[in-house]
C-alpha cells in the first residue's frame, strides 16, 4: 500500500550514516567519460530490456549523479526513467523528489555500489532499492575497479548483496580481487 510505502521511505533517513560519507558520495558524481551510452551500466540496462523483449518498463536510474547522464541517454532511446539521487547531488532539473515513492520494474545503480563508505551506508542504500522495485523486478548494478570506498573487492559486497538477492554476473567476473562485475539481482523470496 502506498500510505505504508510513503511512510517507510520518510521514516528510513540517513540520520544514522556519517555526513562525511554521504559527501564523498556525491563528490564522486561524475559527468563526463563512461557516462551515457558508453556506460557499461545502462548497456546491461539496454540489453536485458531487449532480451525481456519489453519496452514498457518503468526504470529508476538511482543514484543518477548531479547531472543525471545516464537517464537522458535511456530517455533519448525511448525509455521511461526517473531520475533519483540524494543530498548536495539534488538538483530539480533532473532528479524526482519522489522517485522513491513509487515502484519499478528495473533499478539500475551505475557507479553507485563501490562508493558507499560503509556497510552500513551500503545496507541503508539496498534497502531503498528493495522498496522501490517490484515483486518481480531486477536490480542491475557495477561495482567497478575505481575508486571503492569500503569493500575493496566485488566478492564482499556481493556476500552482503546476497543477503537480499538472487545475484547473477551479467558482464565481467566477481572472483579475483581486481574483478568489475555487473550484476542483475532479484529479490530473494521470501
Amino acid at each position: 500500500d502506498i500510505e505504508g510505502r510513503l511512510f517507510s521511505v520518510i521514516e528510513e533517513s540517513y540520520t544514522d550514516i556519517d555526513p562525511s560519507e554521504i559527501d564523498k558520495a556525491n563528490r564522486s558524481s561524475r559527468s563526463k567519460g563512461a557516462v551515457g551510452p558508453q556506460a557499461v551500466t545502462p548497456r546491461a540496462v539496454l540489453q536485458y530490456i531487449k532480451d525481456s523483449d519489453n519496452h514498457n518498463l518503468e526504470i529508476l536510474d538511482f543514484g543518477a549523479g548531479k547531472d543525471a547522464k545516464h537517464t537522458y541517454s535511456l530517455r533519448d532511446a525511448g525509455l521511461d526513467v526517473t531520475a533519483h539521487d540524494f543530498y548536495s547531488n539534488i538538483n530539480d532539473d533532473h532528479h524526482d523528489p519522489n522517485a522513491l515513492n513509487r515502484e519499478y520494474d528495473i533499478v539500475f545503480a551505475s557507479n553507485v555500489l563501490n562508493v558507499q563508505g560503509s556497510e552500513n551506508m551500503f545496507r541503508r542504500t539496498i534497502k531503498d532499492i528493495l522498496t522501490v522495485m517490484k515483486d518481480d523486478g531486477v536490480f542491475i548494478a557495477n561495482f567497478p575497479g575505481s575508486p571503492r570506498y569500503y569493500f575493496e573487492n566485488a566478492q564482499a559486497a556481493k556476500r552482503v548483496l546476497e543477503d537480499y538477492f538472487d545475484v547473477v554476473v551479467i558482464y565481467g567476473t566477481d572472483t579475483s580481487a581486481t574483478s568489475s562485475p555487473v550484476w542483475a539481482m532479484t529479490k530473494l523470496s521470501s
